[in-house]
């Protein structure tokens, strides 16, 4: 089993410098792939960043709304974290695409752009949750399963409290867990290099579609493995929840795409 290392455990102090680095990733990889000159790119990409924090930042809030305002541990039993990425991307590449679309640019050649690159941010992040502790997996007893430290449940009930964790009692014990955020870095490093690949047989409408599909796939499959939000709807957690909306998404903008380039051809 992986030793404790003493790196592990700053809380939200070490992530945010994972996130910060992913951000100015994006951006560089962002003015390499966008079909537009460097200060256009610069523009849309800060501009659909912003709004995406914005956006994530506000469903956090939503969410935690109880625990801000005081109520009782029976409504905080159903506060989770786990739900600002998806209406983050959500909000970001909506002001990305009716940016672009406004300024007579290539909207979803700009939008594939954005989502090239998006797996290597992400990458980024997912090895800033490892750091940190947080996102932190289910119970397991593999040879590279977590040992005890910040990611003991134990451990998150002390810094807490019970309420935050009634959802699981079995996880109260000192147990070895899932290293799950090294699965979701691996797995969208594994995209982003895929992507280089994919981007250039596919149109920009269906590889958009394609990245976000398969993002959603792996929120979903490996959001069973995350022990850090409650499972609120038959066995699903709020991620995973979100994932199953950004599939149907991917559908229909994936089956869509023949009528609509029809559509365009004929105007």
């Amino acid at each position: 089993m992986l030793p404790h290392l003493p790196l592990f455990g700053g809380y939200l102090r070490t992530v945010y410098l994972f996130f910060i680095a992913a951000g100015l990733l994006g951006w560089l990889l962002f003015r390499r792939y966008a079909p537009l000159d460097r200060p256009t790119a610069d523009r849309r990409y800060f501009w659909a960043l912003l709004w995406g924090l914005l956006a994530a930042r506000a469903a956090e809030y939503l969410i935690f709304a109880p625990l801000y305002l005081g109520l009782t541990d029976i409504v905080r039993e159903w506060t989770y974290v786990g739900v600002a990425f998806w209406p983050g991307l959500a909000v970001g590449l909506t002001v990305l695409w009716r940016r672009s679309r406004r300024a007579g640019e290539p909207a979803w050649e700009t939008t594939a752009a954005a989502l090239r690159l998006l797996p290597a941010a992400l990458a980024v992040c997912w090895l800033g949750a490892l750091v940190d502790g947080s996102a932190f997996g289910t119970p397991a007893e593999l040879p590279w399963a977590l040992e005890s430290g910040l990611y003991s449940p134990k451990a998150f009930i002390a810094a807490h409290g019970p309420a935050a964790y009634v959802f699981n009692p079995r996880t109260a014990l000192d147990l070895t867990i899932h290293p799950v955020q090294a699965y979701f870095a691996l797995t969208c490093l594994g995209l982003f290099f895929a992507a280089g690949p994919v981007k250039r047989r596919l149109k920009p409408r269906r590889f958009s579609a394609l990245v976000v599909g398969l993002l959603a796939l792996v929120w979903l499959l490996l959001g069973f493995l995350r022990n850090d939000d409650p499972v609120l709807l038959v066995g699903l957690r709020a991620p995973q929840l979100q994932a199953l909306g950004a599939l149907v998404w991917a559908a229909v903008v994936w089956f869509t795409e023949s009528r609509t380039t029809q559509t365009e051809a004929t105007a």
